[in-house]
């Protein structure tokens, strides 16, 4: 397995307003010398809310901790380039994206496990959007925690692992 870096992404995906969403978090996975890597990123809010949270470009870290409490869509997208490469999300959304609680205080978090039985019931089921070339999941935001989350893909080379960070800022 090959650990790469953090990242995490903004928007893209096309649904109904919903109330209880806040915000849509969209991150793009291009190739920098050939290996997949977090190349673009971007937020968007719904109509009158404020933000002061971010993206780490290059690493994926998604900061939404101060953009209040509610639902986060994340979109994690490959570019055409890293598709066009041979790079894929696997068949399985549960084995394309993992998810796990990062305890306060700790200097690391233990590492997301693959599969359906260890997703957190604070993200909603992940899926696939444009043909598979987006990997779309939502983040109730309805707590404070941290999270670190693995992106699976399939290449040429085999796997490849992405490790980025969620930071949550809604109340307990």
């Amino acid at each position: 397995m090959n650990i790469l870096t953090q990242f995490l992404l903004i928007g893209g995906v096309n649904e109904p307003v919903d109330s209880t969403r806040i915000a849509s978090v969209s991150v793009t996975i291009g190739l920098k010398d050939g290996v997949p890597h977090f190349s673009a990123s971007g937020f968007s809010l719904q109509q009158g809310r404020g933000m002061s949270s971010g993206i780490v470009l290059n690493t994926g870290d998604v900061d939404v901790s101060n953009m209040g409490t509610g639902d986060v869509t994340f979109t994690i997208r490959l570019d055409d380039e890293a598709w066009r490469a041979g790079y894929r999300f696997p068949s399985d959304a549960h084995q394309a994206v993992a998810i796990v609680y990062y305890p306060p205080n700790s200097p690391t978090a233990p590492d997301p496990v693959f599969g359906t039985g260890s997703w957190p019931a604070e993200f909603g089921e992940p899926g696939f959007s444009d043909g598979g070339k987006n990997l779309v999941f939502i983040d109730k935001d309805d707590n404070s925690d941290a999270y670190e989350y693995s992106v699976a893909l399939n290449g040429p080379g085999g796997r490849v692992v992405l490790d980025p960070k969620i930071k949550n800022g809604g109340n307990n």
